[in-house]
């Protein structure tokens, strides 16, 4: 367990540093999961346009 003696608050570079780091990935998340909205609408249109679709696909969105 932590307490007050084993604490090391970190220096403002490594806060910093930390900080881009998290901001980055941060951005990277925000890219994946728009990424991934766009190809499921893409695929519901697909499925709206035609009756028949991608079996794979339609079993994906309907578990989702």
């Amino acid at each position: 367990m932590a307490n007050d003696k084993n604490l090391i608050p970190p220096s403002a570079s490594e806060a910093r540093e930390k900080g881009a780091k998290g901001g980055k990935r941060s951005g990277e998340v925000r890219r994946e999961k728009k990424l991934f909205q766009q190809a499921v609408l893409a695929m519901l249109e697909a499925k709206g346009e035609s009756g028949n679709s991608d079996c794979k696909s339609v079993a994906f969105l309907q578990t989702a």
